[in-house]
């Protein structure tokens, strides 16, 4: 597989993910927004992580999109 076809693969993948996780906080299951917006309550909600954690993690992803995807233009693959 060429360096090419790695990056572009690494971004497809990190697009799906990214769009799993925005359609997961959208959807906001288990309520997150009101009941552990910026601290988990423990108890039921432990290992659910917070609201804000969530938006964390979506904005993480996007730079890691925007680095992958310079990285790529710049080796000519985009």
């Amino acid at each position: 597989m060429s360096s090419c076809e790695q990056i572009l693969r690494k971004i497809c993948d990190l697009e799906a993910q990214l769009k799993k996780r925005e359609a997961q906080l959208a959807e906001d299951r288990y309520d997150l927004f009101h009941r552990a917006y910026s601290s988990n309550p423990g108890g039921r909600m432990a290992g659910k992580g917070t609201y804000l954690g969530h938006i964390d993690m979506i904005r993480s992803m996007k730079r890691g999109l925007e680095k992958l995807r310079a990285k790529a233009k710049a080796m000519g693959c985009l």
